[in-house]
């Protein structure tokens, strides 16, 4: 793992500002909770709620449940940025989340068929992006109903500044140490042969330009 991609690890942690995409998606939830809450409560105090006129029915029914929402939402998506780590390891991808039950999704290499990188509306307001592994047996979404939650696939890395060296460094790693990966194995090829089905798997999107390039000048120098 070259010096490039332990930069953009981020130390295994999202962007701090994931925790504000976080708190915003988990607030319009948890302010409709406290409205229907504060409704079940108004039902007992309602003389009072109208004896305190309009501003005491906004007040208590749309204000108070909006500040109680935002505090949950940011206090929730806080404790939910601590728990939040993922490792790229040598042999597999582990990703573990969850604030009162921990999830930990541990991804072989070979398990990998594509990393796509996503962005949603709230991802390009604060410059981070979001990566999705699709698993063989598995699956993958780009969901924008809300990160970590049920809707987030099993091998989504949220939170990233520069997600390329990682999908570049996942996919190679999927492929084989060179590349190609069964075909790394077969012994009886020789570089230029390689070089061919590694510009085939360039073509159909298999590896990125980049790779492409790193293991071209690796196969014609030796």
């Amino acid at each position: 793992m070259d010096g490039t991609l332990q930069e953009v690890l981020q130390n295994g942690k999202a962007h701090s500002n994931m925790k504000k995409v976080w708190a915003i998606k988990w607030m319009v939830g948890f302010v409709f909770m406290f409205i229907f809450l504060m409704l079940f409560i108004g039902i007992f105090y309602i003389d009072f709620i109208v004896s305190s006129g309009v501003l005491g029915i906004i007040l208590f029914y749309f204000i108070l449940p909006i500040i109680l929402g935002f505090i949950l939402a940011y206090t929730w998506a806080n404790l939910y940025w601590k728990s939040y780590t993922f490792d790229i390891g040598s042999e597999k991808i582990t990703i573990t989340r969850g604030v009162i039950g921990k999830r930990i999704a541990n991804i072989p290499y070979e398990r990998v068929q594509n990393v796509n990188i996503f962005r949603g509306v709230l991802d390009r307001i604060f410059g981070i992006h979001s990566i999705q592994i699709e698993t063989a047996g598995g699956f993958s979404v780009a969901s924008s109903g809300g990160y970590g939650t049920r809707g987030a696939a099993e091998g989504s890395i949220q939170g990233l500044t520069n997600p390329q060296p990682i999908v570049d460094y996942i996919m190679a790693k999927a492929k084989g140490k060179d590349g190609l990966g069964d075909i790394a194995s077969k012994k009886e090829l020789n570089n230029e042969e390689k070089l061919k089905l590694l510009e085939e798997r360039l073509v159909r999107g298999e590896v990125t330009e980049k790779t492409y390039g790193e293991l071209k000048r690796k196969y014609e120098q030796s």
